[in-house]
């Protein structure tokens, strides 16, 4: 898993529930400009370029990732790792390139204290992070999941911001 494979995890959107008659990319757009004020971080600017080609197809993923993780057992964190990298392998090169250039992405890392780290020990991390506080990792993704299907996109991606903390930090 690279660094942007946690970024799309963290910054991809949902669909699968009304969008409040929001175009995808406005809801992608209002998503991460609170994840860039809850960071500290002037943007988002070139994430929205690289998310916009496929912007409904990012919304729709990111509904399915917040489903799964919202109701899947602590041990079973490999599953949703597995979805996820399935999406991520099969994203177009142009969107990939994008990404692993964006500027966005960068400043995100750097804000969240893992532009210095190895990946490995970012995994490491989440995974020991999850099994030392399931239920409260599980509660917050449930709380982002129920401020996304209630058009609520700024809590949405501030608790976003809190719970990508609580999982980073070693």
């Amino acid at each position: 898993v690279n660094f942007g494979v946690v970024v799309l995890t963290l910054y991809n959107i949902n669909t699968s529930n009304s969008t409040f008659g929001l175009e995808p990319i406005d809801i992608i757009n209002a998503y991460l400009t609170s994840i860039c004020n809850s960071l500290n971080i002037s943007g988002p600017t070139d994430l929205l370029e690289c998310l916009r080609p496929n912007a409904s197809a990012h919304v729709q993923f990111y509904g399915q990732v917040l489903d799964k993780a919202a109701n899947i057992e602590p041990w079973n964190v490999l599953d949703l790792e597995n979805f996820i990298a399935t999406y991520v392998n099969n994203l177009p090169a142009e969107t990939k390139q994008c990404l692993a250039n964006s500027q966005d992405v960068l400043n995100m890392g750097v804000a969240l204290g893992l532009a210095d780290r190895d990946p490995q020990e970012i995994i490491n991390t989440i995974e020991k992070n999850i099994k030392a506080h399931p239920f409260d990792v599980k509660n917050k993704i449930k709380l982002v999941d129920q401020e996304w299907d209630s058009g609520d996109y700024n809590s949405a991606g501030s608790n976003t911001v809190v719970l990508a903390r609580q999982l980073v930090t070693p």
